[in-house]
């Protein structure tokens, strides 16, 4: 752990210039326990004591250059061997371990007391492996993002209510570096969906404005975000209902509304509401020639990868009023979120493989607690237990997994500084 929070620190110092005249750094790590991780389903790994650690290392600095001119760099890194359903490609996959670590740096310009700007680069790469015997880094799904962002922030009065607003467009640029469909000797065959090598690439232009209003001293706030994201992919082909594949490529298109109303009373008690609604549209197909040479059987699903998702999440916050070990009194979140998914054209199947007469539909949800406390002013303990359900009237499973019960305990502790 001390390696850890030196590194961090290192980060920062090594990249301040001997000119900084004012110098802020931050740094969050914990490392928790989970026990058990249990996977109601034929293809779980065997429950283990399993880990996880996150770290978060930020600074922000200026300089005699220009006095109202921020640097920030950021340095983020999460992992976890406790096996974990992740989504790659609109299909979900369990993996038995997981890193992910994060490097951005950027600016940000004080125009006035409350309009600032923003500007930052950034680079992602995640590892992810599916099973224990994989080598990091060689991961099927492993990918690297690249990409910038830049983002206006105004504050203002509006009818009595303080007002937060921020504007912002964002660029992203994902490969999947170990990536590969299975090529064709033959071009008489066809492979679904596509018979090319890099067809999970894609770019990601986003455009995203939001508000966070604060009522007064009520305690109330209202948060209203809208993003939409514009996805061309860099190889994918559009299929068509004779299996061929067409020279135009696959672009998805994705709406995202979010809604949150949270209340925090004196102390860090409340109760907290959440509602996101997506709508994505893409114009690529599916073929499906049900794992046979008699094309009389095959199916052609067109739009095979719209859908609507409705979220929502409701907490409820309570800080004890007595002590716990320490001066500090222990903090308490019980959540509960409901996600339900619904394919606008794609037709459910039977745990045979055999299409029904239904679209499908996943009917998503976890119930978790949260107990947190601090031991001091920049340590704390902290204890989660989390179940989550899964459901669809998707009963085959030979791509993806839809129908499992994933639980997990963990016990851990964290520094903030």
């Amino acid at each position: 752990m001390n390696r850890i929070i030196l590194s961090a620190v290192l980060f920062c110092a090594s990249i301040v210039p001997v000119f900084a005249s004012d110098f802020a750094p931050a740094v969050d790590l914990s490392g928790r326990l989970t026990y058990p991780s249990v996977v109601s389903n034929e293809k779980s790994p065997e429950t283990k004591l399993s880990g996880s650690a996150d770290l978060a290392s930020s600074c922000m600095f200026n300089t005699d250059l220009l006095p109202n001119l921020w640097f920030i760099p950021t340095l983020t890194a999460d992992y976890s061997n406790t096996a974990q359903p992740l989504n790659i490609a609109d299909e979900r996959f369990l993996f038995a371990e997981w890193l992910d670590l994060y490097a951005s740096y950027g600016v940000n310009y004080d125009l006035g007391k409350e309009w600032e700007v923003k500007a930052r680069g950034f680079v992602r790469t995640d590892f992810s492996k599916q099973t224990a015997d994989e080598k990091t880094g060689l991961g099927l799904y492993d990918y690297i993002d690249n990409g910038f962002y830049l983002e206006n922030y105004n504050e203002f009065l509006s009818w009595n209510a303080n007002n937060r607003l921020t504007e912002g467009v964002k660029y992203l640029d994902r490969r999947f570096r170990n990536y590969n469909t299975l090529l064709s000797e033959s071009a008489s065959v066809t492979t679904t969906p596509n018979n090319y090598t890099k067809e999970l690439d894609t770019l990601i232009y986003s455009a995203y404005i939001g508000d966070e209003v604060e009522f007064g001293k009520s305690g109330w706030s209202l948060l209203v975000n809208f993003n939409y994201d514009y996805l061309p992919y860099s190889q994918q082909k559009l299929i068509w209902a004779d299996g061929s594949l067409e020279a135009l490529r696959r672009v998805d298109r994705t709406g995202k509304l979010s809604i949150d109303l949270p209340y925090y009373g004196d102390n860090k008690s409340g109760v907290e509401f959440q509602y996101d609604f997506i709508k994505n549209v893409s114009n690529q197909n599916y073929y499906d020639t049900m794992g046979t040479t008699d094309m009389s059987d095959d199916v052609y699903t067109k739009g095979y990868y719209d859908f609507v998702e409705n979220t929502g999440k409701f907490s409820v916050t309570y800080e004890f009023p007595w002590k716990f070990f320490s001066a500090y009194s222990p903090l308490a979140v019980i959540s509960f979120s409901l996600d339900l998914v619904s394919y606008e054209n794609r037709i459910a199947k039977d745990a045979s493989g055999a299409y029904t007469a239904k679209k499908q539909q996943d009917n998503n949800y976890t119930v978790g607690l949260d107990l947190k406390q601090n031991i001091s002013e920049w340590w704390n303990w902290l204890f989660n237990i989390d179940y989550t359900r899964y459901n669809s009237n998707m009963k085959y499973e030979a791509l993806g997994l839809y129908n499992y019960a994933y639980i997990t305990v963990s016990l851990g502790s964290g520094i903030s500084f």
